[in-house]
């Protein structure tokens, strides 16, 4: 069979919607070599990908608060300049077949683009037209907290430049390193939960719906004491977590409610610095997030695509506070959907977050009624099945066996 390599970015958010389109690959018979870092190891070993890691580039590499998007663009250039010569070099001792890799991720796609091979975009969060995305791009410097970004422009040229150079990739704009060459894209969400859903052909977009595998990892968490409660999470994900102060007001809005609140705060903030825990709080680092929303009424999230589509996949209402990149249209879509509310980060305070948490719990009907039509369009959209199906079928049009 088959030799593919899967290039993918550090982000959980990125790589876990992957996992099961890992396995089911490797069911029929295909070898997955997966790039990636150390901390995405373990669960796709576990998938029986072959796994080489690269440095975490994005660990605190993005700015506090509104940074300008140079600063991705210039992560972006800089983990392609060391990730592609190791991907060269794996392909040299044994070919790869062809190429899926993830959408906001620009290593894999250039890897296709020089190794001239048929590549598949693998798109964890919603698909954006090219226009689209450089309307977002100004729109993000337009907005960005006040910083000299001349040396930013600077740097992201220089480097732009080198890899241009470096492996003869011709490319124009900084749109060339996320673009899709691929003949068709996997997106792991619903026609009908993706804005304009109708404007993307059917023939090259496969909307399969998420991807919902558990993770093949352990953890001590205390999952008996979630059983009969009203449970509220709290996750922001594992890139925009840097939110103590966030962390605090929801102790102080939620500490005398009667509510069991678990909340996740990353590897960024420690549990001892949030001080006291109240006794109707779980506070840890790390929670097995699959089996805590089985278990979830309300999720309070930064709104990043996987930990949306994870919710809205276990029927739980979105209470959403974005962060940063696609967070605050996702979590616009969300509330235009009537699935769940947005904070306003203006506005945040204990008293406003306890307001908007109590209004939801207390019109849950009305939010859990349009969730489910999202989540009835996750489970007709196709699944992994219907994934590696159109990767048999792209394999056969481009003579791959």
């Amino acid at each position: 069979m088959a030799r593919v390599l899967f290039c993918n970015g550090p982000q959980e958010g990125h790589v876990n919607p992957t996992i099961g389109l890992v396995q089911e690959l490797i069911k029929r018979g295909e070898e997955v070599v997966y790039f990636t870092t150390e901390e995405q190891r373990e669960k796709l070993e576990k998938a029986g990908a072959v796994v080489h890691t690269y440095p975490n580039f994005f660990k605190g590499g993005i700015p506090k608060g509104n940074p300008h998007y140079l600063h991705l663009i210039s992560l972006v250039l800089q983990s392609a300049l060391e990730i592609l010569p190791l991907i060269l070099e794996k392909h040299e001792e044994t070919p790869f077949d062809y190429v899926i890799y993830d959408s906001m991720f620009g290593a894999g796609n250039l890897a296709a683009k020089r190794l001239n091979l048929p590549s598949i975009n693998s798109h964890p969060g919603f698909v954006m037209p090219e226009g689209k995305f450089e309307e977002m791009l100004k729109k993000r410097g337009a907005l960005a907290a006040a910083e000299d970004v001349k040396p930013l422009e600077d740097k992201c040229s220089k480097l732009f430049q080198k890899l241009n150079s470096r492996f003869e990739l011709g490319l124009k704009s900084y749109f060339d390193l996320f673009s899709d060459i691929s003949q068709f894209s996997i997106i792991y969400t619903s026609r009908y939960f993706q804005p304009g859903g109708d404007m993307f052909l059917e023939d090259r977009y496969k909307f399969i719906g998420p991807s919902i595998v558990k993770r093949a990892q352990t953890h001590d968490f205390p999952m008996e004491k979630l059983k009969g409660k009203e449970v509220l999470f709290i996750s922001l994900g594992t890139v925009f977590n840097r939110a103590k102060d966030f962390y605090l007001q929801c102790i102080e809005a939620f500490r005398d409610k009667n509510l069991l609140v678990v909340m996740s705060i990353g590897r960024n903030v420690s549990v001892e610095e949030l001080g006291e825990i109240p006794a109707n709080f779980i506070v840890k680092q790390y929670v097995p997030q699959l089996e805590v929303l089985e278990h979830t009424r309300l999720f309070l999230t930064h709104g990043g695509m996987n930990s949306i589509n994870e919710g809205i996949y276990y029927g739980v209402p979105l209470l959403l506070y974005p962060q940063n990149a696609d967070q605050p249209a996702n979590a616009y879509h969300v509330e235009e959907l009537g699935a769940g509310k947005r904070l306003r980060q203006e506005a945040l305070s204990a008293d406003y977050l306890r307001q908007i948490a109590d209004y939801m719990l207390d019109s849950y009907d009305a939010f859990h009624q349009k969730v489910e039509a999202i989540q009835h369009s996750f489970k007709l959209a196709g699944g992994l099945q219907m994934a590696a199906d159109e990767i048999a079928a792209f394999k056969k049009k481009n003579g791959i066996n």
